[in-house]
């Protein structure tokens, strides 16, 4: 009896190696979502690698409900775009058939994932690895930007070999002379986009006693640096309901003393950057006040336009709207009005589920746009792992004593 009860956690010692391998390639799958070989991402190659570790050397298989429910969620996607097909003049087989693909690539990679993270038990070490490479990504970040501010002979170009590289991908706009901290993704945006999901996770999510303060601090001073708006204004969002949720639950002085330590380096970074901040913070927020600030219209009216009213229902097809930055937006432009309520539910859901981690999926949907991108698919995998409130060790328990 004892020795069947010991079996499992021998198994799971024996693929320890597999496992961290596996963390570090979704880890590193976020960061590298914007380098293009061809049609396609490296993320999209680090998924087809993930696939085929987690199918062949971790042997985890799929129950039969998964199956059900993923072919039921493609048959749905697939279903209202034959109908556009045969009834829409405008819709596109061929930009239909190719983002397919890679939606169905995305679902199946993603629901290996969750079986793989619900086996293993292993959320705390794959938030620990995204806060490294967190890190790592802001290290790089604040080394490319010091050599462009003091124009230093090192080399940095390699970092941007498969991405943009272009001066107006990291200038403040309307500036030549303020450098934004992009790090290794195209814009300052999208690199705010990523140290906001991990912050979120860090804040609010079952594994946030794991995290070291310090690491939330590095966090906030990268986005900061990054210099965007819809970054810096998340990050806010995020840090006040922290705030504000920190103090609900309060039962010592602890907390009054680091965060008060964590808001007094913040006010330091802001005070070394107040030029930066001036331009990119307070200026913009007067043009979007008085109307002339065009980006941050369009992210929150203008990306409503792309709605088809005759085709409310089922959409303009999978892919057939343009880059906006709204996923809502997109969903409904792209897969009409029953999947955008689908979307709404599930956002309402984990809402209800962790407040914390459902606020942070509403606001990096305004933040970003591209639900056809694995960042995008790790987010919902996140977002659904780590706002359970229970720990997942509780089901390993119950599987061992099996």
């Amino acid at each position: 009896m004892l020795l069947e009860q010991k079996q499992p956690q021998i198994k799971l010692e024996d693929n320890k190696t597999l496992n961290w391998l596996i963390l570090i390639l979704v880890g590193v799958s976020c960061v590298v979502s914007d380098w293009m070989i061809s049609l396609f991402t490296v993320s999209d190659f680090i998924f087809g690698i993930i696939f085929l570790l987690i199918v062949i050397l971790s042997k985890i298989r799929l129950e039969k409900k998964d199956i059900i429910r993923l072919i039921s969620l493609e048959s749905f996607v697939f279903l209202i775009n034959i109908i556009n097909l045969l009834l829409n003049d405008s819709f596109s087989l061929k930009v239909f058939t190719y983002n397919f693909i890679k939606f169905s690539f995305y679902c199946i990679v993603s629901l290996y994932l969750y079986k793989f993270f619900s086996e293993k038990i292993l959320l705390k070490e794959q938030l620990i690895v995204l806060n490294v490479i967190s890190v790592i990504t802001i290290i790089i970040g604040v080394y490319i930007t010091v050599i462009i501010m003091n124009d230093i002979k090192l080399p940095y170009n390699f970092f941007w070999t498969l991405t943009r590289s272009d001066r107006s991908s990291y200038t403040l706009r309307g500036t030549t002379y303020l450098i934004r901290t992009r790090s290794i993704f195209a814009e300052p945006a999208h690199f705010g986009y990523f140290l906001n999901m991990v912050l979120g996770l860090n804040f609010f999510s079952i594994c946030k006693k794991n995290i070291s303060k310090y690491f939330n601090l590095i966090l906030i001073i990268g986005i900061i640096l990054t210099f965007s708006y819809a970054s810096i204004a998340v990050a806010l969002v995020l840090m006040l309901l922290k705030i504000a949720l920190s103090f609900r639950n309060l039962k010592n002085e602890i907390f009054n003393k680091k965060m008060g330590l964590l808001l007094l380096i913040v006010m330091l970074v802001l005070l070394i950057f107040k030029d930066f901040i001036y331009v990119g913070i307070v200026q913009r927020t007067i043009e979007i006040l008085n109307g002339s600030d065009n980006s941050s219209i369009n992210r929150l009216i203008s990306s409503w336009e792309y709605v088809n009213l005759d085709w409310i229902l089922l959409g303009n097809g999978l892919g057939h709207t343009p880059p906006i930055q709204n996923i809502y937006a997109y969903i409904l432009s792209d897969l009409g009005l029953i999947s955008f309520l689908l979307y709404i539910f599930f956002t309402f859901k984990i809402l209800t589920i962790n407040f914390g981690i459902g606020i942070t999926l509403l606001v990096l949907n305004f933040q970003k746009g591209g639900y056809l991108t694995p960042l995008f698919y790790l987010l919902i995998l996140f977002i659904v792992l780590y706002s359970k409130k229970k720990n997942l060790n509780h089901s390993l328990e119950r599987k061992i004593m099996k």
